[in-house]
């Protein structure tokens, strides 16, 4: 890996875990007593969750239904207990949480119950929570259907049938109807609006606990329980934070995506037997699992109970391949090899792989040969590597599948056992385990301490579509074994301030955009309003603007006639038609990105693939609204107009709208399920482009490319990617989502009148300034990534708001407005919806701005020590005040951002209190001051009209 200031990984400390899986492992001991006793999960959905009867066919080719009717569901789940105990709120805090709030709210408790710390703790130790997600919430696809009652009922008015009713039967259908889908479906009207966004089930639970730090989601697929590890693990390498929490969460068991795995042949008919002969295809399932860590060091000095060591950890993708979904053990090998580097640990070192094996046929195989290329040339005695799945228990957790993999481990280690792999007889065949180093478990055996003087070790993987894929390498905590790396730990403590400092070169830029369809065709002096046009009907159904649009006064920013080159890409038309337009822009912008780079293919393999979005993609509410028809004419029949009509009437009615859907929606075929998924915009481009460094999708509200750009700087400085491939993109424009969104911001206090949502996506190649090497270009250098103060307008009148992309594409205009310039340097602000604090970056046309020509930050929004010092400047200083109650007035000012200055020599009045700082930026200083501030006011974090924390 490219030269870093990081050569050595320092151990993470587990220092609590909690869970939720099928069907009643509402906390970790059941959990190992269920893995224990066999108990499986998988069975028929609850009635309240969706009817399989109304989507199951065992003809596997007929159209919209699924041939599973099982799944792995927790039963009757009843959200967390002992709030009042540990959070000092009651459970009317959160009695608008949805599931999947609640299921990651309830496993952050117990995890904080196992380790001892409390809420306030967490609060003021800037603690971050990062969530592995996909897909959000089932209120999510929910309240979309809900939304599309409208359309429905339009498209049965204009029906024949509808037409030939009685005026009085009409009159009781189009009032009726309505009401009875209000009452079978979410309605996201009677719940505050930010719950239906997927970034909620992070944001959500950070606001109701306090945490102070960064909460964001990371959407990797199926390898999110384990990436957001790799994700948590940075903050903790670089010293930028102490303390992270790490949720992996899957609560989205919508039908949609049953019915779209079905349609690639990746589900079982009959039951969950990962690694045996007889895998036909995995079970979807819920759960949640979280873990707190810590640098070993700072657990060992702090006297916590460390319930495992993480030694390495790695993301990497397959690059270029097949399918989209199909797995290769390119991608697979290199994750593991690299977290056993970090490790600096042999696979024949290894007592255990805990494996993704999802009791798919082929994928199951996959991993197994992946396995045996690692082992190839080995000296191990053969059966002495253990393998197991937990899924044949609980089924595919999704997200939450590593998490699950993670904490089957810990708890092995705690009991001093290895489970069996309930549901295996025999492997097969073609996995060539007998006289191999594998052996797979039937009874549970004794997990002896190895003789070569080391503790237990294990391995996990967690694989995802896309062709991204993660490898932990943990082991058990030993006092004796582990002192010498917390030893050594403890000497890289400052090495992150050296690291943070190195400043990024902008190699390549590319973008698509309603006004620009690359870079070139920015022009900053345009016309305003240019690119806005008006309601897009024309990727939807032809009278969609009557329906959404009636009054003509819907303005956006569209990207029209888009011509996405199939051909260059090798996209046939036949797949193109499921993907999202998201996926589409994306591509075409890192081309243009990895074009103007210019660097041959093979020099760019080792690149890594962050992208900030706003998750919820528009293939997935239309192919939702497409496959859940049928719920409109549950609806209809409990319409007792609708009812007393014939059975050729009703049916004329139902075919009235199915019939017009159907023309603008296609059936679901293959590619519709990797089609929708957000963390597909990232595996596109590394499938494509044939980059095999790490890939992730980042949501965190508006700041997701500062977030995406923050991860993608750790990795580049601790040696994860050679080059970074950066950006955001944004394409749900439908009706139901900007609505939605714009109702969420007023409620955050945000009142936006006529928000004018726009589609476009930006990318950026980029590496340390300090490696670049000759023949490479600068276009421009970012530096000063970080958390500021950005109370700033959301949104700007007539100007396309582009969501989690909206900084990518500023950005982007910032460097294309400064080639034909004066300014040689500008500063980025992304604000946060529900804070004042946000992200911020320094954009300069070359590395060397000297510090006279720095424009000044606007009074209203710096903490400064002089007037001359910039944001990143680090200093010390103090507070002082004749009373304590005044010192606490200043003390609040300087959290706000809105004191002058500060005292660097503590004055000689007689001044009774006083504090002192020492801090990085203006930005540290105003969190420290927060954080101080809840230290000696413990009731400030409770005050629901106080200022929300920093959160970042």
């Amino acid at each position: 890996m490219p030269g870093t200031d990081f050569e050595d990984f320092d151990p993470i400390a587990v220092v609590g875990y909690g869970c939720v899986f099928p069907p009643d492992s509402y906390d970790a001991d059941t959990f190992w007593q269920n893995i224990l006793g066999g108990k499986i999960g998988i069975g028929s959905p609850p009635d309240e969750r969706w009817d399989w009867q109304n989507y199951h066919d065992e003809d596997k080719s007929v159209v919209d239904k699924t041939y599973c009717r099982w799944g792995g569901f927790i039963d009757d789940y009843a959200g967390p207990t002992g709030l009042d105990e540990l959070t000092r709120i009651g459970r009317e805090a959160v009695t608008d949480f949805n599931r999947t709030q609640l299921m990651v709210l309830d496993t952050v408790l117990q995890t904080l119950r196992m380790s001892g710390y409390t809420p306030h703790q967490l609060s003021t130790t800037d603690t971050a929570l990062f969530v592995g997600n996909m897909l959000g919430d089932e209120a999510v696809m929910e309240s979309s259907l809900a939304f599309r009652a409208g359309e429905v009922l339009h498209h049965i008015k204009g029906g024949a049938a509808f037409q030939g009713l009685e005026a009085e039967q009409r009159a009781a259908i189009e009032s009726g109807f309505p009401a009875a889908v209000k009452r079978r479906l979410y309605d996201a009207e009677d719940s505050p609006a930010a719950n239906v966004f997927q970034v909620s089930v992070a944001k959500a639970v950070a606001r109701v606990l306090g945490l102070p730090g960064p909460a964001a989601i990371g959407d990797a697929a199926c390898a999110s329980g384990l990436t957001v590890i790799d994700t948590a693990v940075k903050y903790l390498q670089d010293g930028s934070h102490d303390m992270v929490l790490a949720t992996g969460v899957q609560g989205n068991m919508n039908i949609t995506g049953n019915v779209c795995f079905a349609k690639i042949g990746g589900l079982s008919a009959t039951r969950s037997t990962p690694l045996d002969a007889g895998a036909s295809g995995l079970i979807n399932g819920e759960g949640s699992g979280t873990v707190l860590l810590k640098r070993l060091s700072d657990a060992v000095r702090d006297g916590d109970t460390i319930a495992g060591v993480i030694r390495g950890v790695a993301t990497r993708c397959d690059g270029k391949g097949k399918a989209i979904y199909a797995p290769s053990p390119r991608g697979q090998v290199a994750a593991m090899r690299r977290a056993l580097e970090l490790a600096d640990a042999q696979p024949e070192e290894l007592d255990y792989i805990e494996t993704h094996a999802t009791a798919t046929s082929t994928g199951d195989l996959v991993e197994v040969t992946s396995l045996q290329q690692l082992y190839d040339g080995r000296e191990t005695d053969p059966g002495s590597i253990l393998l197991g799945s937990v899924k044949a228990q609980i089924g595919h957790t999704f997200s939450a599948a590593g998490m699950a993999n993670l904490l089957k481990i810990l708890l092995s280690f705690k009991h001093e056992t290895v489970p069996p792999t309930h549901a295996f007889s025999t492997a097969q065949p073609e996995m060539k385990l007998p006289g191999s180093p594998f052996r797979v478990p039937v009874e549970a055996e004794s997990w002896q301490v190895p003789d070569e003087c080391r503790p237990r070790r294990a391995l996990s993987n967690a694989f995802g579509f896309g062709g991204v894929n993660t490898s932990i390498v943990v082991e058990q905590y030993d006092a004796v074994h582990h002192a010498d790396a917390a030893l050594k730990q403890q000497s890289h403590a400052g090495r992150a301030e050296s690291a943070v400092s190195v400043p990024l070169a902008v190699l390549g830029i590319g973008c698509v955009t309603p006004y620009a369809r690359d870079i070139a065709g920015l022009d900053p002096d345009r016309p305003a309003g240019t690119g806005v046009s008006g309601f897009p009907a024309d990727r939807w159904h032809p009278d969609a603007a009557a329906v959404y649009d009636p009054e003509g006064t819907w303005r956006g920013g569209v990207v029209t006639d888009l011509d996405f080159p199939w051909k260059t890409y090798r996209i046939p038309p036949s797949v193109l038609a499921d993907l999202d337009r998201a996926q589409l822009l994306s591509v075409m912008a890192a081309g243009q990105a990895l074009e103007q780079y210019g660097v041959a293919a093979a020099d760019r393999v080792n690149a890594g693939v962050f992208v900030g979005a706003t998750c919820g993609l528009e293939s997935g509410l239309t192919r939702n609204f497409r496959i859940r028809l049928v719920e409109f004419e549950r609806a209809l029949e409990d319409v007792p107009a609708y009812q007393a009509l014939g059975t050729a009437t009703r049916q004329a009615l139902v075919d009235s709208y199915t019939e017009e859907v159907h023309r603008y929606i296609p059936h679901t075929r293959e590619n519709a399920l990797p089609g929708y998924m957000d963390n597909i915009t990232a595996g596109r481009i590394q499938n494509i482009f044939d980059l095999r460094g790490p890939g992730v999708v980042i949501d965190d509200d508006l700041c997701s490319f500062g977030t995406a750009l923050g991860l993608a700087k750790r990795n580049l400085e601790q040696g994860e990617c050679d080059v970074a491939l950066v950006g955001g993109v944004h394409a749900n424009l439908t009706p139901e989502f900007t609505r939605l969104f714009e109702r969420r911001l007023n409620e955050a206090g945000h009142h936006i009148d006529d928000l004018t949502p726009g589609e476009g996506a930006a990318f950026f190649v980029i590496k340390p300034l300090d490696r670049v090497t000759e023949g490479e270009q600068v276009l421009a250098v970012i530096d000063g990534v970080g958390c500021a103060d950005a109370d700033i307008p959301i949104a700007g009148p007539g100007v396309p708001f582009f969501y989690g992309a909206d900084g990518a594409i500023r950005t982007v205009e910032v460097i294309a407005a400064m080639k034909d310039s004066d300014e040689d340097l500008v500063h980025v602000k992304l604000p946060q919806i529900e804070s004042g604090y946000g992200y911020s970056l320094r954009i300069r046309r070359n590395g060397d701005v000297p510090d006279g020509d720095r424009p000044p930050v606007p009074a209203a929004r710096r903490v400064p020590v002089s007037a001359d010092a910039s944001p990143d400047d680090p200093g010390t200083g103090f507070i002082t005040a004749d009373t304590y109650e005044r010192l606490m007035q200043k003390l609040e000012s300087l959290g706000h951002g809105a004191m002058s200055q500060l005292d660097h020599i503590p004055p000689s009045s007689q001044d009774s209190y006083r504090l002192g700082f020492s801090y990085a930026s203006w930005v540290d200083l105003a969190r420290k001051a927060q954080l101080t501030l809840r230290l000696l006011r413990p009731d400030s974090t409770t005050n629901p009209s106080a200022r929300p924390p920093v959160t970042r």
